[in-house]
């Protein structure tokens, strides 16, 4: 059987001049210093014990064609029974603490995968891109689920029993269910025990990181929904040109803002609701009504500041804390 160096180098070849093979790292018993991470080159930044690398040439094909350093190839014969734990898997990764599960487990992070990559250009605004994982993932439909990236964080007690477990999907399409299939961006899942937060935004303010909007979703015309950095809500209607804002604004007080910015109702602590505008009420809607007590203007009230019906005249009265002022009348 070829060693391992003698496959790259002839996996290396059938690739022609898409990639040239540098160095390749034995086994050893002590690990080597090299450049896995590093920002410039010649920095020590990392140990491995084995290490490919690989220079790849410059991608002039135009016809949408990849340049791959590396790449696995599995043809799959499926299996007799569905589920992640019976999957056929084109490349995988296990890593675990030595003595994980003992309690005799040394200190230090550990990881299965470190993905790092550095892009820049001749900076002449032509735009590069670049991503830690492209994920591709195709079905027909009537097959079943799919979905982008699917997995289980979990935590065990001392006695391995299951404290907390959660679920993620990410990109997913169910075919399997009636009707259209479901597609959904995120589902998060509390599959054990007492899951504190389901989704959790955050900035780092004590290092001055800070987004300026928390969510914002919209239509491709514009947004419809926005929580911002300081937890104002922004809500508009996917026809309709105005929004509106709820805010709680310097004062501690929740406040209604409209297009323009002015608060149009604020409601303060202790429930207090000033309006900057007309109260309107529909008369003909017991629900949209609003209720006022019967006095008689011979009777101070306890405290002023108060909307009245006056009992016999069904005028409007408002009461300032010294004296009457009737605000509207049946009379003509």
């Amino acid at each position: 059987m070829a060693d391992l160096k003698t496959e790259l180098l002839d996996f290396a070849t059938r690739l022609g001049k898409d990639a040239m093979l540098q160095t390749i790292g034995k086994d050893a018993t002590t690990e080597r210093g090299t450049e896995l991470f590093a920002r410039n080159p010649g920095d020590f930044d990392g140990r491995a014990k084995k290490v490919l690398s690989v220079r790849s040439r410059y991608n002039d094909d135009a016809t949408d064609k990849v340049i791959s350093s590396y790449h696995v190839r599995t043809l799959a014969e499926g299996g007799t029974r569905n589920g992640p734990q019976r999957a056929t898997l084109g490349f995988s990764i296990s890593t675990f603490k030595e003595g994980f599960g003992k309690g005799t487990a040394k200190r230090g992070e550990i990881d299965g995968l470190y993905i790092v990559v550095g892009q820049d250009s001749p900076r002449d605004r032509v735009t590069q891109d670049a991503c830690g994982a492209l994920i591709d993932v195709r079905s027909f439909e009537g097959v079943g689920f799919i979905g982008g990236i699917e997995g289980v964080t979990r935590i065990f007690r001392a006695d391995n029993s299951m404290r907390v477990q959660i679920g993620y999907q990410v990109g997913c399409i169910d075919t399997s269910v009636a009707g259209d299939p479901l597609a959904v961006g995120l589902q998060l899942t509390a599959m054990n025990g007492l899951a504190t937060q389901a989704i959790r935004l955050s900035s780092d303010t004590a290092s001055n990181g800070a987004w300026s909007q928390f969510i914002s979703a919209n239509n491709g015309q514009k947004e419809l929904f926005v929580v911002t950095g300081q937890g104002e809500i922004t809500l508009a209607h996917g026809t309709a040109a105005n929004r509106m804002t709820l805010a709680v604004n310097t004062q501690g007080f929740l406040a209604f803002r409209n297009e323009a910015g002015a608060e149009v109702a604020v409601m303060n602590q202790n429930g207090a609701l000033s309006l900057n505008g007309t109260l309107r009420i529909n008369e003909a809607a017991v629900s949209n009504s609003l209720s006022l007590a019967a006095v008689s203007r011979s009777v101070v009230p306890v405290a002023g500041g108060r909307l009245y019906y006056e009992a016999g005249t069904g005028n409007l009265v408002y009461h300032n804390g010294s004296g009457w002022r009737v605000l509207s009348s049946t009379a003509g």
